[in-house]
């Protein structure tokens, strides 16, 4: 399995990292960590609420960044479908 070399230290460390880039402005940072903390956990373990949160928050991101030119990784990750509800 691709995740085997991924642990729990992994996924709070880029959480971490995301919160931090996102309260600083930074979008780009923030983007890029943010994608990387979602692929280290299981989507099912989000609560509703945070991926709703965290959905808006990369949008806004991926918009805003200076460096983010293709919005496909970010339309095909399933935490986009919290904000249909």
């Amino acid at each position: 399995d691709e995740l085997d070399h991924l642990t729990t230290v992994h996924s709070r460390f880029y959480d971490l990292a995301s919160n931090y880039y996102r309260v600083m402005g930074n979008h780009s940072e923030y983007y890029q960590n943010a994608l990387k903390y979602l692929g280290c956990i299981d989507n099912a373990s989000i609560p509703l609420k945070e991926k709703a949160e965290r959905a808006f928050n990369l949008g806004l991101a991926a918009l805003l960044a200076e460096n983010v030119y293709n919005f496909g990784e970010i339309l095909q990750h399933p935490v986009l479908d919290a904000l249909k509800d």
